[in-house]
């Protein structure tokens, strides 16, 4: 499991604390083996059926929690009923000060409007990405109808591909950054683009909480719990007949979900539109 080798890192700092509170927000069979092994007096989670894997048999407390929820909302229900307080509507999150200073080097273009897309997806969850020609004709559109624009492609450390098809496809009309982009210099590049593109993924969310406008694009998982909080508008497929499906994988996929490939270039350029 690739948790185990940050836990290990971590584990003497987290062991030397001893929490009054822990919370397992994710609910699954990895998170709550990690709240099991932590010192707390109350570890908390979620009942079923919004707990999965087992994950409720590892807590000292349990709470109902409306699965319907948005999972921010979720989180804060869980709070709510185990703390016995009522507490505010959730507003986007306070970085620590280091992420708020940093800088980008000179690939960065000074002036005309910025779209970011994120084509990547966990590996785990492949299910979700939408199609790289998808990706490929709406940065087409971009560049003909705005021609002073500049798209920028945020790519993982195991995506060399990724790279290399818009590379091959688009030539240098992208701006690609020199290397995958680590936290801090992710989180300043979302404070300066003027609208990101991507699937339902870890950077779309992380722009949303910093005001930045975004599209999701949404199959197999329900924009109701899962669409961006803070900030812009999701799209999702309306077809085939079983989204959502909440899986991790399609019986029906070859290279991408049909429910992905069902929203179309043509949809997402009507929303991209309005914001640039």
């Amino acid at each position: 499991l690739s948790l185990w080798p940050t836990l290990r890192k971590k584990w003497t700092l987290l062991w030397r604390e001893r929490f009054d509170w822990i919370f397992d927000f994710q609910g699954n069979l990895r998170s709550a083996l990690l709240t099991s092994l932590l010192p707390g007096r109350h570890k908390v989670g979620y009942a079923p059926p919004v707990s999965r894997e087992g994950s409720f048999l590892f807590y000292h407390r349990t709470f109902q929690v409306d699965f319907q929820l948005h999972k921010t909302e979720r989180c804060f229900s869980l709070l709510e009923q185990a703390l016995g307080v009522s507490l505010p509507e959730p507003r986007p999150p306070v970085f620590p000060s280091r992420f708020y200073s940093k800088t980008l080097g000179d690939w960065l273009p000074k002036e005309g409007k910025i779209l970011l897309i994120h084509p990547g997806v966990s590996r785990k969850y492949r299910i979700k990405a939408w199609p790289l020609p998808y990706y490929k004709e709406l940065v087409e559109r971009v560049f003909k109808a705005y021609p002073s624009a500049h798209v920028v492609l945020s790519f993982g450390p195991s995506e060399e591909a990724v790279v290399e098809y818009f590379r091959r496809h688009l030539g240098n009309g992208l701006v690609i950054p020199p290397y995958p982009l680590p936290l801090e210099e992710l989180f300043a590049l979302l404070q300066k683009v003027d609208l990101m593109v991507a699937s339902d993924t870890g950077p779309l969310h992380l722009a949303a909480s910093l005001g930045t406008p975004v599209i999701g694009l949404y199959g197999p998982k329900p924009l109701s719990i899962y669409r961006p909080y803070f900030q812009g508008r999701g799209i999702i497929s309306q077809s085939p007949d079983c989204v959502p499906c909440n899986r991790k994988s399609c019986p029906y996929v070859k290279r991408y979900a049909p429910c992905m490939e069902a929203i179309s270039p043509e949809e997402v350029w009507q929303e991209v539109k309005k914001w640039l």
